[in-house]
């Protein structure tokens, strides 16, 4: 499971070298931000997904990709339908009635949950699945805008920088009486 973040960078941009720069570290702050959103969402998990980030320009286009191969995650964000579970290699399934879930759906954080309660046996239990959070659509939907904002301010500061060497240059020795 994996998000691409990407932002449209116009080529009419004057100093490359510092529009480069300028991206480069949005997207880095961009893909460390969004790590830790991921992160927020397993914060109470006992086994913690590890998330990768990557920065490119695929296409000529600047993207932070971020996400992870954890199995369990993926089945958290997408969903796992309901089914009939039955006993492998025993008579009997043994499992705790309650629980509790520590996520919720489009909620980008995680709560105290789990098992708990009294000890049953069964030979067969209809499982519920579990809802689809959809975590990476919420975190990829406010990171798209935070991305954008922060490669538009890299070109402010490039467009910037290369206005005011033009000034400079314009009214060289113009205040020199």
């Amino acid at each position: 499971m994996q998000i691409r973040i990407e932002a449209e960078v116009p080529r009419e941009v004057v100093n490359v070298e510092k529009l480069r720069l300028g991206v480069l570290n949005a997207l880095r702050r961009t893909g460390t931000k969004t790590r830790q959103m991921f992160r927020k969402t397993t914060a109470t998990w006992n086994t913690q997904p590890v998330f990768t980030q990557k920065i490119s320009f695929r296409g000529g286009e600047p993207a932070v990709e971020v996400g992870t191969d954890n199995e369990i995650y993926g089945y958290v964000n997408d969903g796992v339908p309901a089914r009939d579970i039955y006993p492998v290699n025993k008579p009997l399934l043994k499992y705790q009635k309650g629980y509790t879930a520590k996520t919720r759906v489009r909620v980008i954080g995680s709560r105290p949950g789990g098992k708990h309660g009294a000890w049953t046996s069964r030979k067969s239990v209809h499982w519920p699945g579990i809802e689809a959070r959809h975590f990476s659509d919420e975190i990829a939907s406010e990171m798209e805008l935070e991305l954008e904002n922060a490669v538009y301010e890299a070109i402010d500061e490039a467009l910037a920088e290369e206005r005011a060497a033009e000034y400079r240059a314009a009214y060289a020795g113009a205040f020199r009486g």
